[in-house]
């Protein structure tokens, strides 16, 4: 004998399967949005761990400025003087796109200031130290390629319908892209 379900034992059924399925999802999304999260957070602290480096080089071609005694005009010294002082305490987008700003800012100065004394300087330490920042600039490019990928997904795996809401609840904001 073959019992038939009752109408409400099917809709149930049909609410546990949904349930279910619902909630696997939500942990499968949740997990890619931890994932995409932590890979942001390390790829925010290593741009400003190259942002730090881009500036310890800046700042050792100003210390070989000033031992070769090439003049410094006040603008550039007011702009290295705001480099040395950057923190690179607590990273955020926010922070590291003021920080780039400025250190290009201070290298296009210091590319200027060496060009126009190439001649009485020693050229072997310069190239040496200008080698090293675009270096660092090929490595800052490609970071910001990794950074703004991940931004992407991480904006796409918290913008998924029926998530949304959660997710901001857990407070995850969407990431801007970097430059």
């Amino acid at each position: 004998m073959v019992t038939l379900m009752e109408w409400y034992q099917v809709l149930l059924l049909i609410v546990v399967l949904l349930a279910f399925f619902y909630v696997a999802t939500f942990v499968y999304v949740f997990g890619q949005i931890h994932e995409f999260r932590l890979r942001l957070r390390r790829r925010t602290n290593g741009l400003n761990l190259l942002l730090s480096q881009r500036r310890d080089v800046i700042m050792t071609i100003v210390t070989l400025l000033e031992k070769d005694k090439v003049s410094i005009n006040e603008e550039d010294e007011a702009c290295f003087a705001k480099i040395s002082a950057l923190g690179f305490v607590k990273p955020n987008e926010d922070t590291i796109r003021a920080d780039v700003a400025l250190i290009k800012e201070a290298t296009s100065r210091l590319r200027a200031i060496y060009q126009s004394n190439e001649g009485a300087l020693n050229q072997d330490s310069y190239r040496h130290h200008f080698e090293l920042l675009d270096d660092l600039e090929k490595n800052y490019r490609s970071l910001i390629g990794l950074y703004n990928a991940d931004a992407v997904a991480y904006n796409y795996w918290i913008r998924i319908p029926l998530f949304t809401f959660i997710a901001k609840a857990f407070q995850n904001r969407p990431r801007a892209m970097l430059n």
